[in-house]
């Protein structure tokens, strides 16, 4: 930590306006003390802090432990969640104050509620939602400005939606979860790409893969409770059932906008079932796209996470208040109420989307190139062990496990890689015609497949050691075969000459192998004048005879001798 002194010193310069700005200008709200009977006060402070409590812990816990994934970055993806979570609820909590008074146009000390406190924690998600495109890839000072910026345009967007535009958003899909993933899209499409850096720490790790998805079950448990926080008392009931129908159909952020609003149980469902398709369908095809067509980072994949549902439920939310326009009676006399413009709500739903994506997304871009200008974020890795000390055993076994996961997936891709273009199939695992080594059409795959240079490199030059390796091996094989054939031959073939005679093989054992019965059989039992026939039973050697003369010259026999049953003649089998 001492190495960010430039972060240090601008983190403690801020926090001290912070301290300064909510001694002088906040107090505690002294109605509810005086005005509010016992009973009041009870309910309503079981009612509020539970939710508060319960939206904690999805965010200290759930998002924390889901920023722990990344191998190389675990220690500060949770660590520096909590960090800027108070940051992050200080600087919302101040913005929101200003705004909201800035709209009654009367600036006086500002009292705080608990509602006060609920709303700074959705600008808090808000913000920690954008840090899932960019955590890994950027400094503290990146993420410390990152935060700066994007607290005020988040209570910027939530002034115009709420107070402007009267816009109904109960669980913040359009004021928090769609602006907080348009703005770290925002940002991560204008500064430079460090892709190649996060595709090294994204490499699967079982503890800290277990950990993330612990973070995703709690937060699983405790998004009713984000739904349902800032509803009316009387539809918090409908807040909670159909976001755990919502869930239980994939996701809970799609239905944000219309939780409190009257749905069927299969259309809760149907909503988050949509979400999660339309997620996979993000994550499948569109993150890839982003990482090696367009060399653009999204650590978390928060466009498939959170854009593409917020999106949708944005959408949605303009369908329902459509209907609610057109039959008043399914709100059974509390149209008005839920309803600030009521006929005219479509209007304004339509205005607080727009607004939400032109914020997040504009505000990303235009942060991001600041921030590029001012250069405050070198272009390098970034690590635990540049804020965390770590052993160097723990972190070089992680390392090498690192490098032997990515060796076993190059090698994979290697060996399944193909390039197919217009019928024509090219695999890399192949040899060319000619045989050699060119690598002319893996080159042409590999630049046409692949985003980062160091991976062309490494898998250039694996598959050019397979294809040696695969060369030499069946070079070897053929010498081996060819020299087996050659024995073979030969020894079909033998042929003694020992003073002017000839002896000649042309015959195979019993079992057709003419290999051991000829090597037991051709031995140190040829004499120089005596050929003597050993044939072998039973692992027992027996002679049946002798050959005492036999002419080389004669084709066939020109004497026979029956010296112990044995015939003479120009070549003997045995």
């Amino acid at each position: 930590m001492l190495k960010n002194k430039p972060f240090l010193v601008t983190f403690l310069f801020l926090e001290i306006i912070f301290f300064v700005i909510i001694g002088i200008w906040f107090r505690y709200d002294t109605t509810f003390d005086e005005e509010s009977s016992d009973e009041y006060k009870t309910i309503t402070i079981k009612l509020y802090y539970r939710d508060y409590t319960n939206i904690l812990v999805f965010i200290l816990v759930g998002i924390a432990l889901r920023m722990s994934y990344l191998k190389f970055y675990s220690y500060s993806g949770s660590a520096f969640t909590l960090l800027f979570t108070v940051f992050c609820f200080q600087l919302t909590l101040i913005c929101n104050a200003f705004f909201e008074q800035a709209n009654e146009k009367n600036f006086h000390s500002y009292e705080l509620t608990f509602q006060s406190l609920l709303g700074a924690l959705f600008g808090t998600l808000a913000i920690l939602i954008s840090f899932g495109s960019i955590i890994g890839s950027t400094s503290l000072l990146y993420l410390l400005m990152v935060s700066l910026f994007g607290c005020i345009l988040f209570s910027v967007n939530k002034y115009c939606g709420m107070l402007v535009f009267n816009a109904i958003d109960v669980g913040g899909t359009m004021i928090t979860h769609l602006f907080g993933s348009c703005y770290g899209v925002g940002i991560t499409f204008s500064s430079y790409s460090k892709t190649h850096y996060i595709y090294e720490a994204k490499q699967p790790s079982k503890f800290r893969d277990f950990y993330s998805l612990i973070g995703t079950i709690l937060m699983w448990v405790f998004f009713p409770s984000l739904n349902s926080a800032l509803a009316l008392p009387e539809y918090r009931y409908h807040s909670i059932l159909n976001t755990v129908l919502s869930l239980s159909g994939s996701c809970g952020i799609i239905i944000g906008t219309v939780a409190n609003l009257n749905l069927t149980p299969g259309g809760a469902m149907g909503i988050g079932i949509l979400a999660g398709i339309l997620s996979v369908i993000g994550y499948q095809f569109l993150q890839p796209l982003f990482e090696n067509k367009l060399e653009v980072n999204d650590t978390v994949g928060i466009f498939s996470l959170h854009l593409l549902p917020s999106f949708i439920g944005g959408l949605i939310g303009m369908i329902v208040v459509s209907i609610a326009k057109n039959d008043h009676s399914i709100y059974d006399g509390r149209y008005n109420l839920l309803f600030p413009k009521q006929d005219d709500q479509i209007i304004h739903q339509v205005g607080c989307f727009f607004l939400s994506l032109t914020i997040g997304i504009f505000g990303g871009v235009f942060v991001g190139l600041f921030l590029n200008w001012l250069k405050i974020d070198p272009n390098k890795p970034y690590e635990d062990t540049e804020n965390w000390k770590i052993d160097k055993k723990v972190l070089k076994n992680e390392k090498k496990q690192q490098n032997y996961n990515s060796n076993n997936d190059n090698d994979h891709e290697n060996n399944e890689y193909a390039f197919n273009e217009k019928g024509d199939s090219f695999s890399s695992s192949e040899v060319n015609e000619d045989g050699d080594d060119d690598d002319d059409d893996f080159d042409k795959t590999v630049s046409s497949d692949t985003s980062s240079t160091n991976q062309k490199k490494k898998r250039k030059s694996k598959n050019k050691n397979q294809k040696k390796k695969a060369k030499s091996k069946n070079n070897s094989q053929k010498k081996k075969v060819k020299s087996r054939n050659k024995n073979k031959k030969q020894k079909k073939k033998y042929t003694q000459n020992q003073k002017g005679n000839s002896f000649s093989r042309g015959g195979v054992n019993e079992d057709g192998d003419g290999d051991d019965y000829f090597d037991r059989t051709v031995s140190s039992d040829i004499s120089s004048n005596n050929f003597v026939k050993v044939s072998w039973k039973n692992n027992k050697r027996r002679e049946e005879g002798t050959l005492s003369s036999w002419s080389p010259s004669s084709s066939s026999p020109s004497s026979e001798s029956t010296d112990n049953g044995i015939n003479s003649s120009s070549s003997i089998d045995f």
